[in-house]
């Protein structure tokens, strides 16, 4: 919006006091508003300058600036409207003056802020100030030579500045590509990362939740020993078989040991290599039997081993024997009067 005003009121300076066409335009457009148009265009023009380059830099000015400058070039403006030619006339020099001091002192105030913001180091925001600058000695040069040898130069320093702001509209759209494509790059890789982090969740809920499984699997063992064993001791009956139990549940308290132990080794990322050893096939699954046979009992099954001609096998015994729990306990969910047979 500032630059529009800004070349609008150059445009209507230009019409009206360096070619003088205004009033070819609008023939009914008298002398004396002619010159009080003059010199209010002069002063928006420079107004909308500066209110173009804190736009453009991306700055608020200060409340204090503000009010000064309105303040300031309003009363001027109200002089101009409502005073008479032949009094105005005489303050031509005045005026000239203030607004020259009001010029440079806005210049460095924008500069400064600038440099303030660490908005120099940006091509854009150095064209931006140079157009401040460059207007501000369009007008004391203006100035200065209004009595003897009257330079009309602000219509080249107008075309430098259109100029001037399609080179910054330019870098800006550059920057602002440049940015939009950072950003896409960058919720790529925040898709990508959400992806990742959803298969972890479902690893992790799927590691619980073996994890669970696996546990559940001694602990219900125990649970069903330490009942028989209960009964038997209630019945006073002491045996073979009570001994057997007891063994039973000290073997599958110690798996369950063994659980824990590899599970906090993986939580702490010390994962260990698997250890592989030569055993009779015959004794892993005896021992499978053995957990196996209580909890295969509550749904009316029973457990056959035929283990005699197996040959000795190279395995991790531990996660042998827990793959042939796992194998039973699952077939005794979904059987009943059944057979189980490990051979």
């Amino acid at each position: 919006m500032w630059f529009s005003l800004t070349c609008l009121t150059a445009a209507l300076h230009y019409l009206i006091y360096e070619s003088k066409q205004i009033g070819v335009l609008f023939p009914y457009l008298d002398w004396y508003t002619e010159h009080k148009l003059e010199y209010i265009t002069n002063i928006l023009y420079f107004v909308f300058i500066l209110l173009y380059a804190f736009a453009a830099l991306g700055l608020r000015p200060h409340k204090r600036f503000v009010v000064t400058s309105v303040c300031s070039a309003g009363a001027i403006l109200l002089f101009y409207i409502f005073t008479p030619s032949t009094v105005y006339t005489h303050f031509t020099v005045v005026a000239g003056a203030v607004m020259a001091v009001y010029l440079i002192l806005s210049s460095v105030y924008i500069c400064v802020t600038a440099v303030k913001h660490r908005l120099m180091g940006y091509i854009d925001s150095i064209i931006v100030c140079s157009t401040v600058v460059l207007t501000t000695v369009v007008y004391l040069i203006e100035g200065l030579t209004y009595f003897t040898k009257i330079f009309y130069i602000r219509s080249y320093a107008t075309i430098l500045f259109v100029f001037c702001n399609a080179v910054m509209l330019t870098i800006n759209l550059s920057r602002t590509e440049r940015r939009l494509d950072e950003s896409k790059q960058r919720e790529s890789q925040v898709t990508h990362m959400n992806e990742k982090l959803e298969k972890l969740d479902r690893l992790k809920t799927d590691f619980m939740h073996n994890i669970a499984h696996e546990m559940k699997t001694p602990l219900t063992v125990m649970s069903g020993y330490a009942q028989l064993t209960e009964k038997q001791i209630e019945k006073n009956v002491v045996n073979d078989e009570t001994l057997s139990n007891l063994e039973t549940i000290s073997s599958e308290a110690q798996r369950l040991s063994d659980m824990v132990t590899k599970l906090l080794s993986v939580s702490h990322n010390e994962v260990t290599a698997m250890e592989l050893s030569r055993f009779a096939a015959r004794d892993v699954l005896s021992d499978a039997a053995a957990v196996c046979r209580p909890i295969l009992a509550k749904h009316g099954n029973r457990l056959v081993t035929r283990a005699d001609s197996c040959p000795d096998i190279i395995a991790n015994r531990e996660m042998l024997l827990q793959v042939l729990i796992n194998l039973a306990v699952n077939s005794g969910k979904h059987t009943e009067n059944g057979t189980v047979i490990f051979s």
